[in-house]
């Protein structure tokens, strides 16, 4: 139980930090407005994110879906604007 809360923090986290990494480059606008929205965001998502990895019934499931959110978050950090 305490790896999977402890895999669970881990996964949200690395989610959450791809959106606010990535954010300054996806906004139209300033940089700046662009870098606020991705935090409301990570923050928005970070508990949802969180508690469907840990509390999904089953095992792998919930930590998938967030890895491969996490991946997906990673890749448009790379997309240049």
């Amino acid at each position: 139980m305490t790896v999977r809360l402890a895999l669970s923090f881990i996964l949200a986290w690395t989610c959450v930090h791809f959106i606010t990494l990535g954010s300054p480059r996806w906004g139209a606008g300033s940089r700046h407005d662009a870098t606020i929205l991705g935090q409301m965001i990570a923050v928005l998502l970070f508990p949802a994110l969180f508690l469907i990895a840990f509390g999904n019934w089953r095992k792998f499931s919930g930590p998938i879906f967030v890895s491969s959110t996490g991946v997906v978050f990673y890749l448009l950090s790379l997309v240049q604007k």
